[in-house]
């Protein structure tokens, strides 16, 4: 969604990636969109062979319409720091000002210790529950393509059986007023068609099409706090 000259996310959008040697590859497919990237980053990383600053700007590899997306290259453990930059950044907004841009967060698994994604989700949420506002509700999607990462996933979501909210599945973690949604994705390659039919028995899933998750990370749609 793009806004002016710029890229329209929703707050606190962000890829997992499962190692910094990817961090280029994702960089690349960005900036294949069409649109020139405002890169800031946590840590050091190359692009063939070269250490890239930890500020930097990077041109679209292909014919730009003008639009600027910020992205964040970060670790796991530090996702909590620029969640807190970007929540003072809208209570500082006067409610008429387009100046302060959501960013995308690029997150890698924490260099220090081994980490899977349902570990990183798992600290990423915790990290949202601790900083909300207890009078806000939040909403926390997340969308994975492992069938057994999101499975993981329900083992820190509570006991308590998900609610039927505007047709979704949805984990109210237990004495907070945040929702946890987790998503299949049903056009992505490595999901079968078995591990579908998983996802849409299963009380704590919910299948979603390409569409639907375009419609989620974007800016056009107005409701609670997004992830």
């Amino acid at each position: 969604q793009s806004n002016d000259d710029s890229i329209s996310l929703r707050q606190n959008t962000m890829l997992l990636l499962g190692h910094d040697a990817q961090i280029p590859w994702a960089l690349t497919t960005l900036s294949s969109l069409g649109c020139a990237l405002d890169v800031e980053s946590d840590l050091e990383f190359s692009v063939g062979g070269e250490i890239m600053a930890k500020n930097l700007c990077l041109n679209s590899n292909t014919e730009s319409d003008g639009w600027n997306m910020k992205v964040i290259v970060t670790s796991s453990d530090k996702a909590r720091k620029h969640i807190m930059q970007q929540q003072e950044k809208d209570g500082k907004k006067d409610g008429s000002s387009d100046d302060i841009k959501p960013s995308l967060l690029l997150v890698v698994p924490n260099p220090q210790k081994e980490e899977t994604h349902s570990n990183m989700i798992e600290q990423i949420v915790n990290d949202f529950n601790s900083n909300s506002e207890t009078e806000f509700n939040r909403n926390t999607f997340v969308i994975h393509s492992s069938l057994e990462v999101l499975k993981q996933c329900k083992l820190f979501l509570g006991d308590d059986a998900p609610i039927l909210s505007q047709g979704l599945r949805k984990c109210i973690l237990p004495h907070t007023n945040m929702a946890v949604t987790l998503f299949l994705p049903e056009w992505a390659d490595n999901v079968h068609p078995s591990q579908q039919n998983d996802g849409e028995m299963d009380p704590w899933l919910n299948l979603v099409r390409e569409e639907q998750v375009l419609e989620l990370i974007s800016a056009r749609v107005i409701g609670a706090p997004m992830v």
